[in-house]
Parts: structure tokens; sequence; C-alpha cells
């Protein structure tokens, strides 16, 4: 039997039994493939007249620009174009697209990845709570990330499901991610909490901390800082 379909068996057991179950999901590199923002953001950068005249030959290459979804940012796609990191496009570039990355505009780009939503609205269908637990900021964020989460049929506009971005910034992921969890769990209110996340460092926090929240590592792309280091089961998609 599968990770999600065990899951999902397991959710409707709770329910039967009337034991409150909670899902938490990461956002980017989870839920979403983050590759078409990044891609959105590299022509719009080309496309500043500004840009043009300051590297034209580089924004020939750039229109070219191919990332992929196991790409963690630009780095790896501007290594295959042939960019090096002392360029001054490639400086440029990197501040062009963290200002744009991290804020409301390109997240309409974001693709779920296969099968997201309908597992995420089969957990919720089977009784299963759900919190999307993202290190994107709410300021900064909150509005982009309601409408793509709703223009991609993810359960957002309901009772049981829930959104927590950071209040700011600047505040580190896998503390804010710690610390919410943690309150969470010390409600001993869920049987259950499960937590499907990408990034091996904010599991192995996270499982230090509230060992009796169930890791599944969604197999993507990620920082390279830690590897998982904890029991997790491991999927590269959400097809049951």
């Amino acid at each position: 039997m599968s990770v999600l379909r065990s899951i999902v068996d397991q959710a409707l057991r709770l329910s039967s039994l009337r034991q409150p179950a909670l899902a938490v999901f990461d956002l980017d590199s989870t839920v979403f493939d983050l590759s078409p923002r990044t891609l959105e953001i590299v022509r719009s950068f080309i496309g500043q007249s500004e840009h043009r005249q300051l590297f034209p030959q580089e924004c020939q290459i750039l229109a070219g620009f191919a990332n992929h979804a196991k790409d963690w940012g630009l780095a790896e796609p501007l290594e295959r174009a042939g960019f090096t990191a002392d360029q001054s496009v490639v400086k440029a570039l990197r501040s062009y697209w963290s200002g744009k990355f991290f804020a409301s505009e390109f997240l309409s780009h974001d693709e779920p990845h296969k099968g997201a939503a309908s597992f995420v609205r089969q957990l919720q269908s089977a009784g299963t709570e759900i919190l999307y637990l993202s290190g994107r900021d709410e300021p900064n964020m909150l509005e982009g990330t309601l409408k793509s989460l709703r223009n991609h049929g993810f359960p957002i506009d309901a009772a049981g499901v829930t959104l927590a971005l950071k209040p700011h910034a600047a505040l580190d992921d896998a503390q804010f991610k710690v610390d919410h969890l943690a309150e969470i769990a010390a409600q001993t209110r869920f049987a259950k909490i499960w937590l499907f996340e990408n990034e091996p460092y904010n599991i192995n926090q996270i499982a230090a901390r509230i060992p009796e929240i169930e890791m599944i590592f969604f197999d993507s792309c990620h920082s390279g800082r830690e590897q998982v280091q904890v029991p997790a089961a491991r999927i590269s998609d959400f097809s049951l």
C-alpha cells in the first residue's frame, strides 16, 4: 500500500472513531512547483529595457533560460547556461529575482505538484483538519498565497482549514514552524499529526522538538543544508 493511501485510510479510521487528525502542508517546493515562478521572473528581468541596454548579450542568452523543479533557486540553471556568480548580470538578476520571488506578484505562476490539490481535498473529506504552514511572510505574500490556493482548487475557505505564514520575513523558517507546531502539539487535541515538507533541516528540527509528528519528506529540491536524519516516508508527488 502506498504511503498516501495509508494516510487516507488512517484518516478515515480516526474520523470514524471521532479522533481528530491534522495534516500539515508546506507550500513552496512541497505543494507547489516553483520553477514556473522563477522562469517568469527571469522573463520579466530581460523584458526591462534598462537590463537589455546594460546586458544585451547576456539577455539574449537568458531568453533561453530553462529551469527544473529540482533546481533550488537560480544557481543551477544559471550555471548550466554558462554564467558565473561574479558576473554583473548575475548579481543584478539575483537582486531582481529576490525582490519578486518573495512577494505576491508572481505566485500565480506556481504549479501544484501532481495530485496535490486532490490529495488535500481527499484528506479534508475524510475529516482531517488541514494546515498550510509556510515560510512565506504574511505582509508580502498573504494575498497571492490565498489567490493561488483558491485558483488551483485547494481547500482554504472552509472550517478546519487554516493558513499560517510568518509574521515578518526576517523570522527563521524552521523556528517559525517548530514554534507553531509545538504550540499545536501541546494542546494534545489531535490523535495524529502528519507533516509534508521538502526541507530536511526543517524536518530534523521539528522532529527533535515534536517527535510525535509523522514526517513525510517531499523529495523535490531543498537548500542542501542537511539531509533527513529522522524516520520519514519519502514521496515525489501526491498521486494515490
